[in-house]
């Protein structure tokens, strides 16, 4: 590689352009209801990766993206060995990049409380396999 190939390189802008503009991409009136759904889940996954591994959520990585709603309940930072840990990582920071996708294409909407406790995830594994598991879920 020249030495001129090189410099470009490593002056190039690193933010991928889009090649047609925001504002010529239709969502139309009624799915957005779809849409809002699919960004609570989105919320949900987000905080669930970041607090699993980095220890702290939205509120820290990308505040603007809460738009004020309300800090999860009960995110603690997961247990990993640093090989599940990454790849933890690598899941919230994708959650982050759906959440700026719909808010960039069409608004976002506040998050929701989230309940992140290990009680909460108890209940819903006890419900899914219809007895209490031995030892509880966490």
């Amino acid at each position: 590689m020249l030495f001129s190939q090189l410099l470009f390189v490593c002056h190039c802008n690193p933010t991928c352009k889009l090649g047609y503009p925001i504002d010529e991409i239709p969502v139309y009136k009624e799915d957005r209801y779809y849409v809002h759904f699919a960004q609570n889940l989105e919320f949900l996954e987000a905080e669930y990766f970041l607090w699993s591994s980095y220890g702290y959520g939205l509120d820290v990585m990308e505040p603007c993206l809460t738009k004020g709603g309300p800090p999860p309940i009960g995110g603690q930072k997961a247990n990993l060995d640093p090989f599940t840990l990454n790849i933890i990582k690598e899941f919230a920071n994708e959650e982050i990049g759906h959440l700026r996708a719909i808010d960039s294409i069409m608004g976002s909407i506040t998050r929701p409380l989230l309940n992140l406790t290990s009680e909460n995830f108890e209940k819903i594994f006890d419900e899914a396999f219809g007895y209490n598991l031995e030892p509880p879920f966490d």
